[in-house]
């Protein structure tokens, strides 16, 4: 039984077992707040609304949620609740700052992520889509302003291709 039980944990995710250690919150720490705060706060739960984030009661709502997420980084390792705090504050700077970008390019929404129907079309046109859109999704390998955001808390890493080369 031993011998089953770890293997059956051999294929744990890191983030499941280091939740809030630097890797695991650069890979998904913002996937759970953005998750967080679609959710609760309904100025950001439509499709377009990623730039209510300027709204200062929206911004608000949201630094609460990091709140909570920071006592829980806490709970689960002390060690990491200055370092999630200082990620989250950068992170929704950085999301305002993004947001303000697009407003400022002339767009009046900034979508979470543009209908797979629009993204196509704006490709086409070989529009940069920093220009619309917050996140990215992890098959995206654009070097834009946009976030890479994974839709899974499994499997985040790209997958990588190997060849196995035998000396005769």
């Amino acid at each position: 039984f031993k011998a089953f039980h770890l293997a059956f944990y051999r294929h744990v995710e890191s983030t499941s077992v280091t939740p809030y250690a630097s890797r695991a919150r650069d890979r998904a720490l913002h996937a759970v707040l953005f998750a967080m705060a679609r959710q609760s706060i309904a100025e950001l739960s439509q499709d377009d609304s990623a730039g209510n984030i300027s709204l200062q009661n929206v911004k608000k709502q949201v630094e609460k949620l990091a709140d909570y997420i920071v006592e829980r980084a806490g709970i689960v390792d002390p060690s990491e609740k200055e370092n999630t705090r200082d990620h989250l504050d950068e992170l929704i700077d950085y999301w305002i700052e993004f947001s303000e970008g697009v407003r400022n390019g002339g767009k009046t929404n900034v979508y979470w992520q543009l209908p797979w129907d629009q993204k196509k079309k704006l490709r086409k046109k070989r529009e940069d889509l920093d220009k619309y859109e917050l996140l990215k999704g992890p098959d995206e390998y654009v070097d834009d302003g946009r976030i890479k955001t994974p839709t899974s808390m499994r499997d985040v890493e790209p997958p990588t291709s190997v060849e196995l080369i035998y000396k005769k």
